[in-house]
């Protein structure tokens, strides 16, 4: 049961990474979901991933590094960008993306941490969302964002200026 949001964080990760939620993920029980005809996925230059689930419509450029995360459709990640144990909720249309793959969702040299990034959010450039002080509870809504136990949460819509630090 998915009570509340570090349950629900810890669920999505369990799926990326080979935890117990994976075993959902199974061969022999078929899971039909619409058609959403996104381009494929497009990577610039050499990124790294591991443990981690990129979905369709994706640009991912150089020297990025994704692990124990997952990055929902149509999400745009500008260079050298390091993510961990991070849920990016995406885009649900291609369309939305507000300058198509050139402004990116998540802005260059962009650390993340332990974190949940909800639809339609940008992230600018040279932003650091490590909650190294780490703050259990904080409602932080008008600057975008919420710290539920430890994990942050980049609120949707949310815009975070460049070099802004969680």
């Amino acid at each position: 049961p998915l009570r509340t949001l570090g349950d629900v964080y810890e669920a999505n990760i369990s799926v990326a990474t080979g935890g117990d939620a994976a075993s959902l993920i199974d061969v022999d029980r078929l899971v039909y979901t619409k058609p959403n005809f996104l381009p494929p996925n497009t990577f610039y230059g050499s990124s790294s991933t591991e443990r981690s689930i990129i979905s369709d419509g994706c640009v991912i450029r150089d020297a990025c590094k994704i692990v124990d995360s997952i990055v929902g459709p149509c999400t745009v990640i500008d260079e050298n960008v390091h993510l961990e144990g991070v849920v990016i909720v995406g885009r649900d249309e291609i369309l939305k993306r507000s300058g198509g793959d050139k402004i990116a969702d998540i802005g260059a040299n962009t650390i993340m941490r332990k974190c949940i990034v909800d639809s339609d959010a940008v992230i600018g450039a040279n932003v650091h969302v490590l909650n190294e002080a780490g703050i259990e509870e904080l409602d932080r809504t008008e600057d975008g964002y919420i710290i539920t136990e430890g994990i942050v949460t980049i609120l949707g819509g949310a815009m975070i200026p460049d070099g802004f630090i969680i």
